[in-house]
């Protein structure tokens, strides 16, 4: 399993390695060993990082091969865990490196790439994600909480450090407990603090809400609210599709006749449960037989669409004959449970 600490930050370099303090230092707990390290900052903080100075801001280099963070690891005994950081920033459309977080279209940019990154990582099932959210403008901390309520998994971490006494967070000499000579700094405490957020990816199939295809943040915040606050199922049996509140889906065949009947024996007053799991499985107490009337109903009726000419009256008022092939389909079918490849 990869681990993947990704840190947003800005103007205050010390942050980082304070949180990577905290996640090495066996006396503060199992150390947690980064095999990545992701800095989220604007182009004045990669300069910070590198240069250890800006027009505004006089520090000791961040990275690079004297930088403060690999001082770091060889101070706690760990040099040959280190690994350099990546520095992530966000471009605006004309190309330019954020300077910093603070216009609408810099806010839109960084959204942009972290929820870009974030998604990227979270969807490969052979890392762990930690998110600190202890640097950079309340904004970008805020952006970063939200990306990990639509991409994070259960065992993806998201926190945010203090350092105890608070007299030490203003200090650009403290970058850890004891490194700057400092007798009264030794006794200092990293705190990590580990934040709960809303897991989405519990709840919503985000493959299935994104639809694969490149999104703003806001659009990506939108669709996710649309697809909680769903309270009406369209079932057309005319065309084969299932409208959940603004998405439709034109299915047809088999997941059509699933959910089709998932939602008539839900008004005929059965039981369904959901079960869960990757692919939503749902369970139905109840007449089998009944269920597989049910099921070759729904099979067999978008197939009139043919015969009727899309003309909905008309199929309700009609008989219709089952062809040859929706016999053995239901047959087959287990009607214990129903899986369903979409969404809650």
């Amino acid at each position: 399993m990869t681990r993947i600490l990704l840190i947003t930050t800005g103007g205050t370099p010390q942050l980082v390695t304070e949180t990577v303090y905290a996640l090495l230092n066996p006396a503060q707990g199992e150390p947690w060993v980064p095999d990545r390290i992701i800095l989220a900052t604007t182009s004045e903080g990669e300069t910070l990082y590198f240069e250890g100075k800006t027009e505004r801001i006089t520090s000791l280099p961040l990275v690079g091969r004297d930088g403060r963070l690999i001082v770091l690891y060889r101070a706690l005994g760990r040099e040959v865990d280190y690994v350099e950081p990546e520095i992530l920033v966000a471009t605006l459309p004309s190309g330019e490196k954020i300077r910093d977080v603070r216009s609408d279209a810099e806010v839109s940019a960084y959204a942009e790439l972290l929820l870009d990154k974030v998604r990227l990582l979270t969807d490969d099932d052979a890392t762990e994600l930690h998110l600190s959210i202890a640097g950079g403008r309340k904004t970008m901390s805020f952006i970063a909480g939200q990306v990990m309520s639509l991409c994070g998994r259960a065992r993806d971490i998201m926190s945010h450090c203090l350092i105890e006494p608070d007299s030490f967070e203003s200090s650009r000499d403290f970058w850890w407990p004891g490194n700057d000579g400092n007798q009264a700094s030794a006794g200092a405490y990293v705190a990590l603090h580990t934040v709960p957020f809303v897991r989405l990816k519990a709840w919503l199939d985000l493959n299935k809400v994104f639809q694969d295809v490149p999104l703003s943040f806001g659009q990506a915040v939108e669709r996710a609210n649309n697809a909680l606050a769903l309270n009406t199922l369209i079932v057309n049996f005319v065309d084969g599709s299932v409208t959940v509140g603004d998405q439709r889906a034109a299915l047809g065949g088999q997941n059509f006749a699933t959910i089709a009947t998932l939602a008539l024996a839900k008004l005929s007053g059965h039981s369904v449960e959901w079960v869960g799991g990757r692919e939503q499985e749902y369970r139905i107490a109840g007449d089998t037989e009944l269920f597989k009337r049910l099921f070759a109903m729904a099979l067999q009726l978008p197939r009139l669409d043919t015969i009727y000419e899309g003309n909905a009256d008309w199929i309700g008022h009609n008989r219709f004959r089952f062809d040859s092939s929706v016999a053995p389909l239901v047959e087959s079918h287990d009607f214990e449970s129903f899986k369903i490849p979409l969404s809650r």
